[in-house]
């Protein structure tokens, strides 16, 4: 049986941590529906143990409790390790911006990322941030790994959330194809002029989701991108496997 109290207060943390300029009281309360009296012991509760805080103008976002719990979560899936090393290596190789994404609820959320030195592009794939899994690359490289009646229920499953409705047979049709090429790509379907490349990436016991990178369109032909991520995706998985039979 869900805990509706507990339910809806991590709705709230959710939310403001989806907001990247974060959120009043107000604009909570009509996104979730909750009365405001009861939206602010929820409030209060998440500022006093430091998940949100609130500026001068009653403007809350994202504290340390919350950055602690993100970064628990990435030492247990070994992110800190095998796969931040990944971004590492797209780096030194391509000096694009590089990341690592997995599903979440009906959407992909961006998990870690690299940028060069001096990268001013600012790309939609920000730590944290979340978009509808089938329409970026990041999204059905992940849904790539999901066999058929998984892909199914987790389609109704973004449905029921509101996800816009979406042609299953052809994205299954399209996902098989990127299944047989290895890899899927993005022109600028996010952003105008950026494109993404990523491949699905899946290690034993640790973590299932994609690896990719972004860069300006015709900076970096596809082919290349895919042969770099590809290595990098392999060798990755090598080590993480001989640790984990260690």
């Amino acid at each position: 049986m869900k805990n509706r109290t507990v339910e809806r207060a991590l709705s709230v943390l959710g939310l403001i941590a989806e907001a990247k300029g974060g959120l009043t009281q107000a604009r909570i309360a009509e996104q979730l529906e909750i009365p405001k009296s009861t939206l602010h012991s929820f409030l209060a509760a998440l500022e006093d143990k430091r998940f949100i805080k609130a500026d001068n103008h009653g403007v809350y976002t994202l504290d340390v409790a919350a950055l602690a719990l993100g970064n628990a979560y990435l030492d247990t899936t070994d992110l800190s390790q095998d796969l931040r090393g990944a971004l590492v290596l797209l780096l030194d190789e391509l000096n694009v911006t590089a990341h690592l994404a997995t599903l979440d609820g009906p959407s992909v959320m961006y998990v870690d990322k690299l940028d060069p030195a001096g990268n001013q592009i600012k790309l939609a794939s920000a730590i944290g941030t979340r978009h509808a899994a089938h329409v970026t690359a990041a999204g059905r490289a992940c849904l790539m790994q999901l066999p058929a009646p998984r892909l199914q229920r987790f389609m109704r499953y973004a449905l029921a959330e509101g996800v816009a409705a979406v042609d299953l047979d052809q994205l299954e049709r399209e996902l098989e194809t990127a299944r047989q090429r290895g890899y899927e790509v993005d022109h600028g379907s996010l952003i105008t002029g950026v494109t993404t490349v990523t491949v699905p990436i899946c290690s034993p016991d640790h973590f299932a989701g994609s690896l990719g990178v972004s860069y300006l369109t015709g900076a970096i032909e596809v082919a290349e991108a895919v042969r770099v991520l590809m290595n990098v995706a392999r060798t990755t998985i090598e080590h993480v496997s001989m640790r984990s039979i260690r």
